[in-house]
């Protein structure tokens, strides 16, 4: 035993425990918001940070490993969370204004707190990419594929649900505002 054969059970079980863990975490999002309808919105960033991650693993010349794997379960909750601040707004505020205003409301005032949150991930993934000493090259995979997923989910997540949420609900708040 060792680490092939960690990352040999690893690749067997990876995707049943990435796909366990993205349920998971859409019914505890579910559960927030008191929607099952949300809970998606709040999980399109997902497969951008995913995109992103092997990107650049690819683009650095790369192959995932353990850690590299337990990146991308990391990637879950990272690029939900951007979704998760912009979208909460968006939700307190339709009783209050007119949807499209809702949308461009929440998202200035929730610019600032996304890229916060957003530069803190990179921060936090330099030392593991460009550490030197013994042992390193086990954070590096992983703070590759932090940096290159969560870059890639915040820069699109400010795109992608904003429009998906507003092509899949327009109707549903106008029938809701008309009432």
């Amino acid at each position: 035993f060792g680490l092939a054969a960690l990352t040999r059970q690893l690749s067997i079980l990876g995707p049943e425990i990435f796909g366990l863990s993205v349920l998971l975490a859409y019914l505890v999002m579910g559960a927030q918001f008191n929607s099952f309808r949300y809970p998606i919105y709040l999980l399109l960033p997902v497969p951008l940070a995913l995109t992103g991650a092997i990107w650049f693993v690819f683009l650095l010349g790369g192959g995932l490993d353990v850690f590299g794997v337990m990146g991308m379960l990391m990637l879950i909750g990272l690029s939900a969370k951007n979704a998760i601040l912009y979208l909460d707004f968006v939700v307190a505020r339709l009783g209050k204004m007119p949807f499209v205003d809702a949308l461009i409301d929440s998202a200035r005032l929730r610019f600032r707190p996304i890229v916060m949150t957003t530069m803190t991930v990179l921060v936090i993934s330099f030392p593991l990419i460009f550490s030197r000493g013994q042992g390193s090259e086990f954070g590096q995979r992983l703070g590759e594929v932090m940096l290159g997923g969560i870059l890639f989910s915040a820069i699109l997540t400010f795109f992608v649900v904003p429009a998906a949420f507003y092509l899949f609900e327009r109707k549903r708040v106008d029938r809701r505002e008309q009432e």
